[in-house]
């Protein structure tokens, strides 16, 4: 077969200028995590763990809305395709009520089950007790995500991602100062502990979200959402939202699932194992921010050129952002090759835990292309070809018939080295790249969701 490429520069510049946004967004909320898991650490181990163990439950529910909100991209890109801003805002609309009827769903559970969804992590009465007190003050902030997930995917689709940028620069920092004053007690605010956490990550989603909502209503003209566009109501297009985000929704919730079984599998091999895998896992969450950068980017131009009717202009974009994403693949494969050294330096490691993070380190650079075609086809071209249920029905048959039953096996039964375990848990990246490509490639995975009656 031969590959169509798109030979303008400005497709590459427009690329790039949505891309650059897009990766340091992902660092930001990366580097805000890391800081503020820094901090807990350092007043108290059992409080970082504490938090992390809270913020499992928070994890789900967050995948859960970032469904639904995938929904909302891939229906707004086609829409801004063919620039019909009536339903564009219908879209925006739809979505709005979705997830904030789900998310106050969620927040509502979680204030009255936050003992026993607790549980489910630590058996340990003290780790519970804290961790539902953390879990009630950050269940405040779940309409608020959800929100924010929703406009931010409308967003994105019409191709406005400073915005997100520019408001995470000032919430993220606004995040940090609040985390590290409540935590220490500091300008003569009380020390808080994990509450002071929990306040922060609150005020800063809520004045997050009015920034967002404030931009929306008055400055943002793309789109041309105004409250007004609530009191509308499209069965179908409500029907179209389902079609599109509800295989995505569950798409997300099964690799969530299953990759926290990965890794509950490798911590069961010791805490050597444990300590080189959690470096493994930093190192990759910072190689990945490109890719999940230029996934998005991916799905913008993906979907447009759909909406538009422009098949041809489909298929070469597609084999050219292909080749981006293998090629950006091979070079994250490489950093990993060259840094993983001096990354693992950081750390104070005993020799076993190490030799296990640099071994880790090897296999997502062997697998890092496989990954970046994952991102590239999988998640961002299939899901805005309104193609969610090939990246579910990958996740069943390869994650959870294939991979975690061979690591399970070979960590309890066989009693093979934990490399050769953590290899086959990333065996996964490897497969659902390889089918996601191949889907891609046989452009059957087109479906124009544009209504033009």
């Amino acid at each position: 077969m031969t590959f169509d490429i798109i030979r303008e520069k400005n497709f590459y510049k427009h690329v790039a200028v949505l891309m650059v946004p897009l990766i340091l967004q992902t660092l930001l909320s990366i580097s805000v995590d890391t800081l503020s898991s820094m901090m807990l650490g350092s007043v108290s181990q059992v409080n970082m763990t504490i938090v992390t163990q809270a913020n499992q439950v928070s994890w789900i529910i967050r995948v859960i809305l970032l469904g639904f909100a995938g929904g909302t991209a891939v229906l707004a890109a086609q829409y801004w395709g063919v620039k019909d801003r009536e339903r564009l805002q219908t879209i925006v609309a739809v979505s709005l009520r979705v997830i904030v009827v789900i998310s106050a769903a969620a927040a509502a559970a979680v204030l009255c089950l936050a003992p026993y969804l607790m549980r489910i992590y630590s058996s340990d009465a003290y780790i519970v007790s804290r961790g539902a007190e953390y879990l009630r003050i950050v269940a405040v902030s779940y309409v608020p995500v959800g929100i924010l997930n929703s406009l931010y995917a409308a967003c994105r689709s019409v191709e406005k991602v400073r915005i997100i940028l520019y408001n995470n620069l000032v919430t993220y920092a606004l995040n940090l100062g609040i985390n590290y004053a409540l935590l220490f007690g500091i300008a003569g605010l009380p020390a808080l502990g994990i509450e002071g956490i929990a306040v922060g990550a609150v005020t800063a989603r809520l004045l997050e979200m009015t920034i967002i909502v404030v931009y929306m209503l008055r400055f943002e003209e793309r789109i041309g959402f105004r409250l007004s566009c609530l009191r509308s109501y499209d069965r179908r297009m409500t029907r179209d939202y389902f079609k599109a985000g509800l295989p995505i929704v569950l798409h997300e919730l099964i690799w969530s699932v299953g990759t926290s079984s990965g890794n509950m599998i490798t911590g069961q091999l010791g805490t050597s194992v444990v300590a080189g895998y959690d470096v493994m896992a930093a190192f990759y969450s910072i190689v990945a921010a490109v890719g999940e950068g230029f996934l998005h980017v991916v799905a913008i131009l993906t979907g447009i050129a759909i909406g538009a009717g422009d098949n041809r202009r489909v298929r070469a974009q597609t084999h050219s952002l292909i080749l981006i994403g293998l090629g950006l693949g091979i070079l994250a494969g490489i950093a990993t090759l060259v840094f993983r050294g001096p990354f693992i330096g950081i750390y104070s490691l005993d020799p076993a835990a190490a030799a296990y993070a640099d071994a880790f380190l090897l296999i997502i650079a062997a697998v890092c292309p496989f990954s970046y075609l994952e991102m590239t086809c999988m998640i961002g071209t299939l899901r805005a070809g309104g193609d969610g249920r090939t990246g579910l029905y990958a996740d069943i048959v390869i994650m959870w018939l294939i991979c975690i039953p061979a690591a399970a096996l070979a960590a309890f039964r066989l009693h093979l080295d934990p490399i050769i375990v953590v290899l086959i848990v990333k065996l996964t990246m490897v497969l659902e790249g390889t089918v996601g490509t191949l889907r891609v490639l046989s452009m059957k995975w087109i479906h124009n969701l544009v209504r033009k009656e």
